[in-house]
């Protein structure tokens, strides 16, 4: 969740205008927009938080597996396509 966190804090860093124009909100859009602000305005602490107020299940639950995996892939998409050098191979994730 820490990286997922770092990744929104950098994109939110670049202005969502930005992010509108990568197409963050595109395929499951609504539960991926959900997560997004969830994870920019602090609602989500953990995954346990984020599943319980995304599809009120636990994290384990395979429908929040899938979102967040693809979430991620979108979020370093997003990332990489910038136009500011961000090296994120630099940071360590905890996972």
């Amino acid at each position: 969740m820490d990286e997922l966190k770092e990744l929104v804090r950098i994109i939110a860093d670049i202005g969502l205008k930005k992010v509108d124009s990568f197409n963050l909100l595109d395929v499951d859009s609504d539960m991926i927009a959900a997560f997004f602000y969830g994870l920019n305005n602090g609602e989500f602490d953990d995954d346990r938080s984020a599943a319980k107020k995304l599809y009120n299940e636990l994290p384990t639950d395979e429908r929040y597996r899938q979102l967040k995996s693809r979430f991620k892939e979108k979020l370093y998409d997003i990332v990489n396509m910038s136009d500011k050098s961000i090296d994120v191979n630099h940071i360590i994730w905890v996972v």
